[in-house]
């Protein structure tokens, strides 16, 4: 889990998911509030944007202490072929942006996410983020 640092102002933290892939992708962004007893869907990506996200407020810093999101990218690689299936799965990218926070921009890649590789057709990747001063 990465830690993205938040303060007492009101200004907006947004999250920002870019997903590169030739394969079908659609995105899901939950949020946790803190002492809540689970997540609750935030916003999914556009079907037209393949899994891509554009920068979208989270919440001012001064609610987000203790918060928690959770990012699910689902790529789908059925329709390709075989050969063209194990490239897609190699030239896989996703960059995580979380902007508005005391330090400025942060970005985190996808290579230490969790990824669900059971179905060979499909990748689920989950990334979570937790909000602290």
């Amino acid at each position: 889990m990465h830690t993205y640092k938040v303060d007492d102002s009101l200004k907006r933290v947004k999250l920002a998911v870019r997903v590169g892939t030739v394969a079908d992708a659609f995105t899901r962004v939950y949020k946790k509030n803190a002492g809540a007893p689970r997540y609750k869907k935030e916003m999914d990506s556009a079907k037209e944007k393949n899994g891509t996200i554009d920068p979208s407020i989270i919440g001012a810093n001064t609610g987000l202490e203790g918060d928690r999101v959770k990012v699910m990218t689902l790529v789908d690689f059925s329709k390709l072929s075989p050969d063209h299936r194990e490239k897609a799965k190699e030239n896989l990218q996703i960059m995580y942006e979380l902007s508005g926070g005391p330090d400025g921009d942060a970005s985190f890649e996808f290579v230490d996410s969790e990824v669900d590789k059971t179905d060979p057709l499909s990748y689920r990747i989950t990334k979570f983020f937790k909000f602290e001063s």
